[in-house]
């Protein structure tokens, strides 16, 4: 006689700690393997950005040090840098370099925080998934109301009511 294999059972909690170590590990154990492209999709995309722009961060903040003589002094004799970014030369002024490092570094603290929020919404939507697919949906669930005739014991009168009922398996 074959022996029968157990129930694959999700227990949230241990969806939760998986995804927090791993990203998509969570959706893989609640068997939602089609997250997973969107999970390393989004981080990708984070870490992309986060590159980039820290790149751009650096090019641009060598430029502005340019300005600076060695006691960290404003040069005044010095007004245009040439900075080359992605093979093309432009020919910028202390404010618009100052500006666009600015501008870089805010993009690539953004990227930082885009890389967390997307594994934070990992993890919440493997501990969600999984609460879900958990979820008791029998038919034993139910909420009644009836109308009811009741007696008073004192005076033998009838009075009408409702009747609530709730039922959990």
């Amino acid at each position: 006689m074959p022996v029968a294999k157990p129930l694959y059972k999700i227990v949230p909690k241990i969806a939760t700690y998986k995804s927090a170590i791993l990203p998509g590990y969570g959706q893989i154990y609640n068997r939602q393997y089609w997250k997973v492209p969107f999970v390393y999709g989004g981080l990708g995309l984070s870490v992309y950005y986060i590159i980039t722009n820290n790149n751009k961060y650096l090019k641009y903040k060598t430029a502005l040090a340019s300005f600076y003589d060695s006691n960290l002094q404003l040069k005044a004799n010095e007004p245009i840098v040439l900075v080359t970014i992605n093979g093309i030369t432009r020919q910028l002024n202390f404010n618009q370099i100052l500006r666009r490092t600015d501008f870089y570094r805010r993009n690539r603290d953004y990227s930082y925080l885009a890389l967390a929020g997307v594994w934070v919404f990992n993890i919440i939507d493997a501990n969600v998934s999984a609460h879900l697919k958990t979820f008791d949906l029998s038919d034993d669930i139910s909420f009644q109301v009836k109308p009811t005739l009741n007696t008073q014991n004192d005076f033998n009168q009838l009075t009408m009511g409702l009747k609530f009922t709730f039922n959990l398996n």
